[in-house]
């Protein structure tokens, strides 16, 4: 069927600087901090973008959460060379905790887990519970360049598929306890602080840029990709428990 939008946000319609509102809150709940920054200074649309680059930002993307039906969620981003970055996924943002984020995506975040490097590259970390979590192999993703990331999840099948620049990533079970979806955290975290339990970081300093996000209900064609892109495909999911 259709898709049917929900959220649409290129970003142009906001004042320069911290913002806080609509769709856009932070962990502490009130206005300060944590808030999105809006930028000129860097953009795939447009003048403007969301940026996540200063100490303290704890930023919320907040849905209404939804439990049945497929849903779509495309965005905009880019990654910096030399800098990381990280976006978790939400089952309900206003019950805040280490188990209502089951989905996180961490890029150049870890140079080491368990013998693997990471450096350079992403990862997904899909938990089913506060401490038991499924790492996907290392995934080139282009660096400092504007990219197209999508995630499709079917909630009804529990199941989530994840794509870069149009291409299939990763399809793998949904493992929220709940089976939901309310939202997201983009955190600005300190060099050396990755949030995986048990797991330390080398990673360099935290700087990304969102912009151009679209969450719908349905399937959603990838809009406006950079075909021109080069990305190696990794469809494993390696279980590791910290």
């Amino acid at each position: 069927g259709i898709a049917q939008e929900i959220v649409n946000d290129d970003f142009e319609s906001y004042s320069l600087g911290t913002y806080f509102g609509g769709h856009w809150g932070n962990w502490d709940g009130v206005s300060g901090v944590g808030n999105l920054i809006i930028t000129d200074t860097e953009a795939s649309s447009g003048t403007q973008s969301g940026a996540i680059n200063t100490d303290g930002q704890d930023v919320l993307m907040v849905l209404d959460p939804v439990f049945l039906g497929v849903y779509t969620i495309q965005w905009k981003m880019l990654v910096p060379q030399d800098r990381s970055a990280w976006i978790g996924f939400m089952e309900d943002t206003s019950a805040l905790g280490d188990d209502s984020m089951p989905l996180k995506l961490n890029f150049n975040t870890n140079v080491d887990i368990s013998g693997t490097n990471y450096d350079n590259k992403m990862y997904l970390a899909l938990y089913a519970d506060e401490t038991t979590v499924s790492l996907s192999e290392p995934i080139d993703y282009p660096i400092g360049e504007w990219v197209t990331y999508k995630i499709r999840l079917d909630l009804d099948s529990s199941v989530m598929t994840f794509y870069i620049n149009g291409t299939e990533i990763i399809t793998t079970a949904y493992t929220a306890p709940n089976f939901q979806f309310g939202g997201a955290d983009l955190w600005k975290f300190d060099t050396g602080n990755i949030f995986i339990t048990g797991a330390t970081s080398t990673n360099d300093a935290c700087e990304w840029y969102i912009d151009d996000l679209l969450f719908v209900e349905g399937e959603l064609g990838t809009h406006d990709v950079n075909s021109g892109s080069s990305i190696a495909v990794y469809p494993t999911v390696v279980n590791d428990s910290f």
